[in-house]
């Protein structure tokens, strides 16, 4: 190889190099906003829970709370396509009218298995009568127009997450601006077929630190490699 080509070679692997600090410097910023989101979140989940005014509905995210009511279960949907244990399945989600108000609540009510999917099924599985649930509020995720349903009055009964502005013009109802992550522990008598919680939080670093430490090592990779390719120009 000549002496130009060496030298080309060399200039590219420092570029390289160079171009991979930053993106690891991003990744271990990202990895500090996903620890301060932890202490947050955690902070929250360790108050106590309060009653659900819905009076007033402005509450923080995370806020543990109670509330008294019943299922519309026949308004029930399923969010997404999540696993659990390897299995594929989705989480159930139902309007929860609020005892005392004309306010409605959409709940998370757990995961549930692709058998158990259809229509039917869902809403059998939702428990009858007066309930008293307990959980932390979550607002809708922010999803890009694509990802996100049609503003529609028409049925829809599969969603990707909770967007109650939709959610309350199809069903009508008064959905309060936020959702309930139902916490929950399924009784040991409990009908095979009932849902099963599942946090949708993760409270973990990420693959942040993974990533940032790639970035430093293609870095490493371009400086080294960019040392022997001018050593052995050297010796041409």
């Amino acid at each position: 190889m000549s002496y130009r080509a060496y030298t080309s070679l060399a200039i590219i692997s420092i570029l390289f190099g160079i171009a991979c600090i930053p993106l690891g410097i991003w990744q271990l910023n990202r990895l500090g906003e996903r620890r301060e989101t932890n202490r947050i979140v955690q902070e929250a989940l360790a108050l106590p829970p309060i009653e659900l005014d819905p009076a007033e509905p402005a509450l923080s995210e995370y806020a543990r709370i109670t509330v008294t009511g019943e299922f519309i279960a026949d308004e029930n949907i399923l969010l997404g396509i999540r696993s659990r244990n390897g299995f594929p399945g989705h989480h159930l989600a139902a309007p929860f009218a609020i005892q005392g108000s004309d306010a409605v609540l959409f709940v998370d009510a757990g995961w549930v298995s692709n058998e158990e999917r259809d229509y039917v099924s869902r809403a059998q599985m939702l428990p009858t009568g007066q309930q008293t649930l307990s959980g932390f509020i979550l607002y809708d995720e922010e999803l890009p127009d694509l990802l996100r349903a049609p503003a529609t009055t028409d049925r829809r009964d599969q969603w990707q997450t909770v967007d109650v502005e939709r959610l309350a013009q199809q069903t009508g109802l008064n959905v309060l601006p936020y959702y309930l992550e139902w916490e929950f522990e399924r009784a040991a008598d409990a009908p095979t077929n009932y849902p099963i919680y599942q946090t949708s939080i993760e409270l973990d670093d990420g693959p942040h630190l993974g990533y940032a430490i790639q970035w430093f090592m293609f870095a490493s990779i371009g400086f080294i490699g960019a040392l022997v390719l001018f050593r052995r120009r050297a010796n041409l």
